[in-house]
């Protein structure tokens, strides 16, 4: 009961903090305004500083991918082999600092008595579906049929749901008939409704798929290790080098059942079929997770994301009672491991739709409604602190800390930046008319407004990878202005599709109004 109700005054935590940054500035602005004008220039002096790094790490981010989309992973795989000839050939052929710190990997990977040869390795890939058009599903197999990799070394499961029960068998006898010869095994599981103790989500429904899928293959002996699980969206399409380079990541890790292995979600698959302001959304998740990958320090699980099964068994696969079950996932493996668990970037492309639906408004009503969802991750916030108080002596104190922190930070910058930095310059001078007389008063606008344009390099910047990294655009004019117009609209963008949801989660769950899990549409329809 004490837990329960620590639990439940922890929640509202997030919230708290959030609005407190919100609405002290304006009632200290009526007797204290120098205080309240130190505190914006201090907050958006942090601000500027994320910005000037986000641009730094988004440059790296960009490169290291564009490398490694050229690099031969399924040739480098063929270095997990029993003998290592190809791997001296390269060497000498190349004389690569990758290649030549790999060879020595390995050889750490042998004296440790970890290593494993690439022909052992088999992926499971689990795709969660409700309500799904079966050309969606198909679309995003197929994808995974022409992966440069064997097929069949593939294990595809299709995760129906028993809500949507009709649909969901008829995709699955229709699917499998087309692709049952193509891969190892292809597997179907329906996952029951209301099941005590679930929520309504993806994590319930992989979950399922994932237990289902183990008793068969633990009646077959083998090592549970030797499998890593892939979790897809209906709407994934998988770049064709996702597998070799998971797998090359993988068999390289040493402590691998600690570590999960996130790729770039990439939200490109309609990216110019969708409203303006939704495709400025989809571009900067993307972009924020193109940041993460060059912090590995930051990084966490997100939508599609690998793990061992060996580790997927101990941990009771995932959540099945939050509905972000993907961020969640890293918090779950972390005090599972006692805060030995890392997430390594791939830096290879998962893509993903963009919201898109039949009407322009449903476009930004689910795109709120998604973003929201995503920021139903301040309900982390409870949960580690608990697990930090029970479990702290076994934990690395400073690690552990410092991850926490990252944590509070992330959502409270979510739910106040794009608010404070907007209302930052009027709110003083409006509240207090007497502040204006004061010296800092006069040059409080010209403070934030020097920092504001320095600000200004990283939206320059994403603006600039956003032409190089995007798929090219339809013919037309529009498309053209558009691309370079649309970065206008991005202080409206980050308010209206960035700091509301955000705050309107973290209030929800400081009153006790807890969300279910809203599944986004996949319409691939929306003429805009």
């Amino acid at each position: 009961m004490i837990i329960f109700l620590m639990y439940r005054y922890l929640e509202i935590l997030p919230g708290f903090l959030s609005w407190c940054a919100l609405i002290l500035p304006v009632i200290f602005s009526l007797f204290a305004p120098s205080v309240v004008a130190i505190f914006f220039i201090l907050y958006t002096s942090l601000w500027l500083f994320r910005s000037m790094e986000f641009s730094y790490f988004l440059i790296k981010s960009y490169i290291v991918s564009e490398i490694y989309l050229k690099k031969d992973w399924y040739r480098y795989l063929t270095y997990f082999e029993t003998t290592q000839n190809n791997i001296d050939y390269d060497i000498k052929k190349t004389n690569k600092k990758f290649l030549i710190k790999t060879k020595k990997r390995i050889e750490i990977l042998k004296d440790r008595n970890r290593y494993k040869t690439y022909d052992k390795i088999y992926h499971i890939i689990i795709i969660a579906t409700y309500k799904e058009d079966i050309n969606i599903l198909r679309a995003t197999i197929n994808a995974i049929k022409k992966s440069r990799y064997d097929p069949k070394k593939l294990i595809v499961v299709l995760g129906t749901e028993e809500r949507d029960k009709k649909r969901g068998l008829e995709n699955a006898e229709i699917l499998k008939k087309e692709f049952k010869d193509v891969f190892k095994d292809f597997y179907s599981f329906m996952h029951p409704k209301d099941i005590p103790g679930e929520v309504k989500g993806k994590g319930g429904n992989i979950t399922y798929s994932a237990k289902e899928l183990t008793k068969i293959l633990r009646s077959q002996n083998i090592d549970l290790s030797d499998y890593i699980v892939t979790t897809l969206d209906a709407d994934n399409i998988i770049h064709e080098l996702y597998l070799a380079n998971l797998t090359f990541h993988y068999l390289l890790t040493p402590e691998r059942k600690n570590c999960s292995f996130q790729p770039l979600p990439l939200f490109y698959n309609n990216i110019w079929d969708v409203p303006i302001l939704n495709r400025m959304v989809a571009i900067s998740s993307s972009f924020w997770h193109l940041f993460e990958s060059s912090r590995p320090d930051r990084l966490r699980n997100f939508s599609s994301h690998a793990q061992s099964l060996e580790a997927l068994y101990e941990m009771d696969f995932w959540s099945t009672s939050s509905i972000v079950e993907d961020g969640h996932q890293y918090w779950r493996a972390f005090f599972h491991f006692n805060g030995d668990h890392n997430v390594i970037p791939l830096f290879i492309p998962i893509y993903q739709d963009a919201v898109q639906n039949k009407s322009y408004i449903k476009c930004l009503t689910c795109q709120y409604l998604q973003l929201r969802r995503w920021a139903w991750g301040a309900s982390d916030i409870p949960f580690v602190i608990i697990n930090m108080y029970k479990n702290f002596s076994k934990l690395p104190k400073i690690h552990t800390i410092l991850n926490f922190l990252r944590l509070i930070e992330g959502h409270f910058m979510w739910a106040t930046a794009p608010i404070i930095i907007t209302l930052a310059t009027p709110i003083p001078r409006m509240v207090n008319k007497d502040f204006t007389q004061t010296i800092l008063g006069n040059n409080l606008a010209y403070v934030l407004g020097t920092i504001f344009s320095f600000a200004l390099i990283g939206i320059f910047v994403s603006l600039l990878v956003s032409l190089i990294m995007l798929p090219k655009p339809p013919k037309g004019i529009w498309y053209k202005i558009s691309s370079i117009l649309q970065w206008i609209l991005v202080p409206l963008t980050t308010i209206i599709f960035g700091a509301i949801p955000a705050l309107d989660a973290q209030t929800r769950l400081m009153l006790g109004y807890y969300l279910d899990f809203n599944v986004t549409e996949k319409i691939r329809t929306c003429n805009t």
